[in-house]
């Protein structure tokens, strides 16, 4: 079976790129899909080479291609929540929750009752605001934009505000304040815990594919 080379994918990858996918990880499920198209018909005794079959394959599919691209994103979100699930269950989920629940232990050390209350009233704020900026930055460096973190990682963080001004509006007269306490707590820690493992998630459906067509970046 023949496969294609390192530079027919790179050549595919800058293509939807000036088309104008800009999405990393949507743009790795369009070129996986163009990229079995052609090399199916490689297969199938096609000798006009990678180039012509490209351009003949773009001249008939690249508008419903592009017009489409909503699938590639449903894709894209399947794939990354099964990676979330691995990863959340695995190892790596394990270790951050033991760091996350030292961190507390570290906090609670340091900071008495009303230094807590302003971190945690804080929190969720605070680490939004730490992962935008440590995204963008990247972003701005790198060039590659990635669709399931922006979009995944707003509706967490959407989330974890809501539950933050819920718990500290809400009348917790029928709760002790050490529930209260730790609603709290669990609530910033499902958002820091969340966002890491989203992190990883979308890095390694990206390194499934860098180990597939090695020009990807």
């Amino acid at each position: 079976m023949n496969s294609l080379k390192a530079e027919n994918i790179e050549f595919i990858d800058n293509y939807l790129k000036n088309s104008g996918v800009q999405f990393v990880d949507v743009r790795l499920e369009m070129i996986d899909h163009v990229a079995s198209e052609i090399e199916a018909k490689i297969n199938d005794g096609n000798k006009s080479g990678f180039y012509n079959i490209f351009k003949n394959y773009m001249i008939l599919n690249k508008s419903n291609l592009l017009k489409t691209n909503a699938k590639y994103y449903r894709i894209v979100d399947k794939k990354i929540f099964r990676h979330f699930l691995r990863k959340a269950l695995s190892l790596h989920g394990v270790f951050i929750s033991v760091i996350i629940i030292l961190s507390w232990s570290f906090l609670e050390r340091i900071l008495d009752k009303s230094q807590m209350d302003y971190f945690l009233s804080n929190a969720p704020l605070w680490i939004i605001i730490s992962f935008s900026v440590i995204y963008f930055v990247i972003v701005w460096r790198r060039k590659n934009r990635y669709s399931a973190l922006e979009r995944i990682g707003f509706y967490i963080m959407i989330l974890g505000q809501i539950v933050n001004f819920s718990l500290y509006k809400r009348d917790f007269s029928i709760l002790s304040d050490a529930n209260n306490y730790l609603f709290m707590k669990l609530s910033v820690s499902a958002l820091v815990f969340s966002l890491i493992i989203l992190t990883f998630s979308v890095l390694e459906f990206k390194k499934s594919y860098q180990l597939k067509y090695e020009t990807i970046n």
